[in-house]
């Protein structure tokens, strides 16, 4: 199906508080989703992987009705379906929230059902595979892990993700978790427990550049039992920060976007003096809420905001409504930081020309145009568009370095926003020249690799977009040997070999088997993070456990473990259960898996393939 390009100028009939302004967009459905095979109601936001493409989630629909993964080019070419949803117990359905491509290079993303449980699940995929498929890395519970993930995870400076569950928690309110990147390991922060502590956080945290906390909102609770802003600091400790009114400013908030000013901006879906939802401006330090616009229901400017706010390139907000426009079928709204606020777009509810119900926020493209789903009335297709406002392309912003004091040959992380797209890396040279990276290598939109080049000092580094646009980074690298590269280390990855270091189990005597991990090369001080497969004829936790060299035992599959600093071994025993192993022997079968991130740690050695068998009673 080609594009549908549309270039049309729409007006805002409302006033409040500034004038609305025309503007002349060239607007394109870039496709209409197929429900039976393709998906329906997207709700969570579009995001652009390295790779260029655009990745997406339905919520139901395609080939299982409970949703599916997508992508496609910045046309609307190359379109498809990655993987559908299947459900309980070992199946994810239901993906509310957006993907997150992480510092491994892997998709991150939560589904709202499905899973052991049918709370909901946490899943990664590799966009790299020829055939991409869901590894699921957990459940969630009414326990502290939380019920209905609904919103896209975030990362942490660290490199972990954080998230929220809608309900669930401690208090069935709510709960806040830490997931560990790469191992998929999620763990509970804290629970919601509603009244003035705040219920139901859906909306996704955002992390402040300002402090480094982290903020987001509740759906419910506060003093007015209209929602709240809390925040939550590095070890886990949450604040309630602001309480929202529903009859003056605004209830049920989305979540909050951070300015250029470092401020945050968000929407309230329903509230404020006409009932349906307000914008506001929030400063996290001075605790200060600004109300900057009042959505109505009578003048065509658009309700209902779904969706979280765009800050592009501009500095403006960009933002969709799920009602109201010309057609009572939703808009495509701008709004600025003093709060001047245009209609950009009314959609028309016609299944064969734009749509209808925007549900979720839009995403701007490395090329500067904005990219959004709408989901459709029960029953009608949703679309995918493209908005063209003749925006710049986003400038990529670096905000710290790891390490902070690098040689010449090191290769240094970059943390940021808007790499996808990066066409040069430049570090600085003497007498503030800029000397080009050795190599760079772009991970996600918020994650770059970039080797020091010869002839670098210390300073600012910069990364270009393709439009030449740049800044300097804040923060300054220390290049603590600069001149010649140095040659390269002989052996840069570790080699990870395994073996069974006792191959015979019983239940006599007891008798635990044990398999032996050793790493050689690589850099022995750091520690470094395995994964290894289990399978067998024994199966775990009924017939057998397997423990470290601690006795703790060891879950998951795939599982992770970690050789600490200095360690150059592992062990872990097989340790049969009482009562199994009745008539026969059964073998458990370990195979270490090769590692998952792009910047590869480790690699396989010749035997990495080992058998315990445990006795028969």
């Amino acid at each position: 199906m080609p594009p549908l390009f549309l270039a049309l100028t729409t007006f805002c009939c409302c006033q409040r508080p500034a004038a609305a302004q025309a503007q002349s967009i060239n607007f394109v459905v870039l496709r209409r989703l197929d429900i039976a095979s393709e998906g329906a109601v997207p709700l969570g936001p579009l995001v652009q992987g390295a790779d260029g493409l655009f990745y997406g989630t339905a919520s139901a629909g395609a080939a299982s009705r409970l949703g599916s993964v997508f992508r496609f080019d910045a046309d609307g070419g190359n379109f498809s379906v990655l993987f559908p949803f299947f459900g309980p117990p070992d199946n994810g359905a239901s993906p509310v929230g957006g993907l997150l491509q992480a510092r491994d290079g892997f998709f991150y993303g939560t589904t709202a059902a499905g899973g052991f449980n049918n709370f909901g699940t946490l899943f990664r995929f590799d966009p790299t595979s020829a055939a991409p498929a869901p590894a699921y890395l957990a459940s969630f519970n009414l326990g502290s892990l939380g019920t209905d993930p609904e919103s896209s995870l975030v990362e942490a400076f660290d490199g972990s993700l954080r998230g929220t569950a809608t309900g669930g928690g401690n208090a069935n309110a709510g709960a806040f978790f830490r997931v560990d990147v790469p191992s998929g390991t999620l763990l509970p922060l804290s629970s919601f427990f509603g009244a003035l502590d705040g219920a139901f956080p859906s909306a996704r945290p955002v992390r402040s550049s300002r402090d480094g906390n982290f903020y987001g909102t509740t759906l419910q609770g506060g003093r007015f039992n209209a929602g709240t802003i809390y925040r939550v600091d590095g070890a886990g400790a949450r604040t309630v920060v602001f309480d929202f009114n529903a009859d003056t400013i605004g209830s049920l908030p989305r979540a909050l976007t951070e300015g250029f000013d470092t401020n945050f901006y968000g929407v309230t879906r329903t509230g404020g003096t006409l009932g349906v939802g307000t914008i506001f401006r929030f400063d996290p330090t001075a605790r200060q809420f600004d109300l900057l616009y009042t959505f109505s229901p009578s003048d065509g400017s658009g309700y209902d905001a779904f969706g979280d706010l765009l800050r592009a390139s501009d500095g403006n907000f960009y933002g969709t409504t799920s009602r109201g426009g010309a057609f009572d079928a939703g808009t495509i709204f701008r709004v600025t930081p003093g709060g001047a606020f245009a209609t950009l777009y009314s959609f028309t509810n016609n299944i064969f020309f734009d749509g209808a119900n925007p549900q979720a926020a839009l995403t701007q493209g490395a090329d500067g145009r904005l990219y959004g789903t709408a989901a459709g009335v029960e029953g009608q297709p949703a679309t995918i568009f493209r908005v063209d406002l003749g925006l710049p392309r986003p400038t990529p912003l670096v905000r710290f370095f790891n390490p902070t004091v690098a040689s010449v040959g090191d290769t240094v992380a970059l943390v940021g926003e808007a790499f996808v797209g990066a066409s040069a890396v430049l570090f600085t040279g003497e007498n503030n020249t800029l000397v080009p990276a050795s190599a760079f290598q772009v991970v996600s939109g918020t994650y770059l690799l970039a080797q020091v080049p010869d002839g670098a000092v210390t300073g600012p580094v910069t990364v270009v977009n393709a439009d030449a646009a740049q800044q300097p980074s804040a923060a300054t690298l220390t290049v603590s040997v600069p001149g010649s590269t140095p040659p390269p280390p002989a052996n840069t990855l570790a080699v990870v070999s395994l073996i069974a270091n006792d191959a015979a189990a019983s239940l006599v005597g007891p008798d635990n088997g044990q398999f032996l991990l050793t790493r050689a090369g690589g850099d022995l001080a750091q520690p470094l993070a395995v994964r290894f497969t289990v399978s067998g004829s024994a199966l775990r936790a009924r017939d057998y456990a397997l423990a470290n060299a601690n006795g703790t035992t060891i879950g998951g599959n795939p599982f992770t473990l970690t050789f600490p600093a200095g360690a150059d071994t592992l062990t872990i025993d097989v340790v049969p259960r009482p009562g199994a192993f009745r008539g026969r022997a059964r073998n458990v079968i370990l195979r270490l898996a090769p590692d998952p991130q792009r910047v590869k740690t480790y690699t396989l050695g010749a035997s990495n393939t080992a058998t315990v068998t445990i006795a028969a009673q």
